[in-house]
């Protein structure tokens, strides 16, 4: 996985929620437009990044979501406790006790949801990152399927750099 894009253009994916494990569209998009390429520092497939600020009824559905994945040695998870003054802080820190080897939390003085996604982006060292709000949470077959292209994906010698999915199936949010 080379720290820079082989081409001027990038590849993406589209997926539907109806159609079957192959992809809906194929496109190709002009690299500048999709941001610098990034180094990729592990074996992490995908990192998701959860911003929380006072999120404490929720934060546990989101991350126990996340775990739900038969095989998690290439997932992980940050949450970005974003200056919360309920117990949110100490759900994030439980989880990152008892799973240390997927989850990181990082505490911040409050910067609003665009400062908790730059700075769980910004220690993210998955190929590839999703964020995930804390009151949202990923169905158990989207997650699966989701890791099944990505994995596939980091296999190959170009792989995708963006796969866009169906929202209704892979994240359902409460309200």
């Amino acid at each position: 996985m080379a720290g820079t894009l082989r081409s001027s253009k990038s590849k993406v994916l589209c997926y539907s929620h109806e159609a079957s494990a192959s992809p809906i569209a194929v496109a190709w998009m002009d690299a500048s437009s999709a941001g610098r390429a990034v180094q990729h520092k592990s074996h992490i497939t995908l990192s998701f990044v959860v911003p929380a600020f006072n999120m404490e009824v929720y934060l546990g559905r989101c991350v126990d979501s996340l775990l739900m994945a038969k095989d998690s040695s290439d997932i992980e998870i940050i949450v970005i406790d974003d200056g919360s003054s309920d117990g949110t802080a100490a759900i994030a820190d439980g989880y990152a006790r008892r799973i240390p080897s997927v989850i990181r939390v990082l505490h911040q003085s409050n910067k609003g949801h665009g400062g908790a996604v730059n700075a769980g982006v910004a220690l993210a060292r998955g190929q590839y990152v999703k964020v995930v709000d804390a009151d949202d949470w990923v169905s158990p077959g989207s997650l699966e399927r989701v890791m099944a292209v990505l994995r596939s994906e980091c296999g190959r010698s170009e792989p995708v750099d963006l796969l866009d999915m169906d929202w209704v199936l892979f994240l359902i949010s409460p309200r």
